[in-house]
């Protein structure tokens, strides 16, 4: 399951662009909020009660298990969420040159690092040269600096549509 931070939006006014795209293309997503990271899988496993009963009810953690029961159905159902090893950091180039300026991007890449995932993303979204808050070239260097010192992963995409072409590509490969 491919899940999407409930921060993470396309513009102010299309808050669901990703998460629709996605769903269009048939890949299971759903969106909560990530103490990391702007998107990430997990893999789910049902467990049955002790009578038997499995449905698909969804819990907020990994590695954790929850039990939902409703007044009218009084099955109990157990799912444990194991965390993959892919994580993706997104940013518009605008927002990339913002968190340079003010400090979040060495916090963030940080606590990324961290996290001990093996596979972190760091996915630049636009023209690096569109944004007015610093060089193009600056941006190019941090995000060479990302790869290298980091050992992350980096990709750019063009825009929103590149981006959710690329995240269903990589759950595929997952």
């Amino acid at each position: 399951v491919l899940l999407l931070d409930n921060r993470e939006q396309r513009t102010r006014n299309d808050r669901t662009y990703f998460r629709d795209r996605i769903h269009e293309r048939g890949i299971k997503c759903e969106v909560r909020t990530l103490p990391l990271g702007d998107m990430l899988w997990i893999v789910r496993k049902k467990t049955p009660d002790s009578r038997g009963s499995s449905s698909s009810s969804s819990s907020s953690s990994s590695s954790s298990s929850s039990m939902f029961s409703s007044p009218t159905q009084k099955k109990k159902t157990l799912n444990k969420e194991w965390v993959l090893h892919f994580i993706i950091e997104r940013k518009r180039a605008d927002d990339l040159a913002s968190s340079i300026i003010d400090g979040r991007y060495l916090e963030q890449k940080f606590r990324l690092k961290k996290s001990k995932l093996k596979k972190v993303i760091y996915l630049v979204e636009g023209d690096l040269a569109q944004q007015d808050k610093m060089p193009s070239s600056h941006l190019e260097m941090a995000i060479i600096e990302t790869e290298v010192t980091q050992g992350f992963y980096t990709h750019q995409t063009q825009h929103a549509g590149d981006t959710v072409e690329f995240l269903c590509g990589l759950h595929n490969q997952i």
